[in-house]
């Protein structure tokens, strides 16, 4: 499965995640910039930063990690961001 998902023909990968799971998205996209010399752009925000704003850089060429909080009331809303990207139908 990694395998495949390395082979998608991304350009950007966004990485998700509210609270303390914010830091491990930042390092993620950070770790990503380092790795690919800069090919595949590396992104980061929260759920809720990502869907006022940034939401909009989703296309075709776009993959979400979404770090999902174990907190119940957070969990809801990633759960609900989840739902929301799939419908939109944009990102690998």
């Amino acid at each position: 499965q990694l395998k495949a998902l390395a082979e998608l023909p991304m350009q950007r990968l966004v990485y998700l995640g509210a609270g303390s799971l914010k830091g491990y998205a930042q390092e993620a996209a950070l770790k990503l910039l380092e790795l690919s010399s800069g090919k595949v752009m590396g992104y980061f925000e929260s759920p809720l930063g990502f869907r006022h704003g940034p939401k909009s850089l989703v296309d075709e060429k776009t993959f979400i990690v979404l770090f999902s909080s174990n907190n119940s009331y957070t969990k809801q809303y990633d759960t609900d961001l989840l739902h929301e990207l799939s419908s939109d139908n944009q990102a690998l």
